[in-house]
């Protein structure tokens, strides 16, 4: 049995914050959310580098080898940027999938922001947390309820661009009729549960409305952080005639993705023509995601104090 996949997104600045570091690729090749740090100068631009290099390098037909390149390439295009426009430190989180011409999806991420899959009646988190208390509990030190309270529970241990060599999570699984995957950014399951995001994921509406719910519920319950969703479903290729086309009715629709020059020298153009079809790929709204405040990063790039890069080694 051939399947392919139908999806749609939504991003939010929410309601603290006045600018959008998130981004969203959304298809055809790579679905992904990518949450910057370092303040609007930084993570706005690292999170539109890494889903433009995403968009740019995967190719027509992902493995695990060519989305680790990808990553390789945003992690060193983010490092590089950061000291032409002298901004050292600024960084993105990402998670996300791209599905195989061989009946896979190839799952990664870096950082906290998460892959989720619900299958039949199961709701998985796929990706691992790359933060302080995701160790602590993983190791039994902590519970998931005394997480959730802790001051630290934004210091996250992994992102691109704040070292010249990463360590993303990748990894491929077989993929089924019906799988629904949400592709978030922490703005969303710091407030809304996985028991909610999975009741929404299994609803029999659009996947754009589905993401537009999920962010709408965030909002509901505070908008303490920029807020990103991608929802994908993985559908017989039977089920519809075409499949080339983004199912998400969003009119935005961009062949290239600019990622704004914000120095104060001239630096190099970073536009990246995406792939194929053109992705939906959206350095979107004007929404403040969630920076990581690195030790490193110098007072000019105004670091949002909602995540911290752990130091420590």
């Amino acid at each position: 049995m051939k399947t392919a996949v139908r999806w749609g997104s939504a991003t939010h600045q929410g309601r603290i914050r006045d600018h959008n570091e998130d981004a969203v690729l959304a298809g055809p090749q790579v679905f992904a959310v990518a949450d910057g740090m370092g303040g609007h100068a930084g993570g706005a631009v690292a999170s539109a580098l890494t889903v433009a290099t995403l968009a740019s390098a995967v190719g027509h037909d992902p493995t695990t080898g060519t989305v680790r390149a990808a990553l390789a390439q945003s992690n060193a295009a983010i490092v590089d940027r950061g000291v032409v426009q002298g901004t050292p430190g600024m960084g993105s989180t990402v998670a996300g999938i791209a599905p195989t011409g061989k009946e896979g999806i190839v799952v990664f991420s870096v950082g906290d922001s998460r892959v989720y899959r619900r299958r039949d009646d199961a709701f998985d988190q796929l990706t691992d947390d790359d933060s302080v208390v995701a160790e602590l509990v993983r190791d039994g030190t902590l519970t998931e309820a005394e997480a959730r309270s802790r001051p630290d529970r934004n210091v996250i241990t992994k992102a691109l661009g704040v070292d010249d060599e990463i360590d993303p999570q990748i990894f491929e699984i077989e993929r089924h009729s019906g799988d629904v995957f949400v592709i978030a950014s922490d703005g969303l399951f710091t407030e809304v549960s996985d028991a909610t995001i999975a009741s929404v994921a299994g609803e029999p509406s659009s996947e754009d409305h589905r993401a537009r719910k999920l962010m709408d519920l965030a909002l509901e319950h505070g908008g303490r952080d920029n807020i990103s969703v991608v929802v994908v479903t993985v559908i017989e290729t039977t089920d519809i005639e075409d499949l080339s086309e983004d199912t998400n009715p969003s009119p935005i629709r961009l062949t290239e993705i600019s990622v704004p020059d914000v120095s104060s020298e001239s630096a190099p153009p970073l536009i990246t023509s995406a792939p194929v079809a053109p992705p939906d790929v959206t350095p979107r709204p004007s929404p403040a995601g969630r920076s990581s405040l690195i030790d490193s990063v110098p007072a000019s790039i105004e670091p949002d104090d909602d995540h911290q890069q752990d130091q420590s080694g």
